[in-house]
């Protein structure tokens, strides 16, 4: 099952970095959707672990057309939550980093203040 989460979220990256190249040109939402990668990653197993169990405890899985529908269902719900979580806290935390001039490197030696 976590396959299918890799995969997804490399073909997120790779069309996110693509859509920043002059050659190709990309819909804005796959820009978004490279954007928002990592918060996809980070949200996409406890999803699908979630709707899953859902799914199983009122109409198991049993062919490939349900389990087609699970897969759907979970990247389409993991890709609108990573989407918003990269929205509404990655990108403003992001922003505040950027405007207090933290840097990562203070957190990273073991600095509190």
């Amino acid at each position: 099952m976590l396959i299918y989460g890799e995969i997804a979220s490399s073909i997120a990256i790779v069309l996110g970095l693509a859509s920043i190249s002059d050659t190709i040109k990309f819909h804005r939402a796959f820009s978004l959707i490279g954007d928002a990668s990592y918060s996809i990653y980070l949200s996409h197993i406890v999803i699908s672990l979630r709707i899953a169990e859902a799914i199983y405890r009122h109409a198991p899985i049993t062919g490939w057309w349900q389990f087609i529908g699970w897969i759907f269902t979970s990247l389409s719900i993991s890709l609108a939550i990573g989407v918003t979580a990269y929205l509404l806290i990655e990108k403003p935390a992001l922003r505040w980093i950027k405007k207090t001039g933290i840097s990562v490197t203070h957190f990273s030696r073991g600095n509190s203040t």
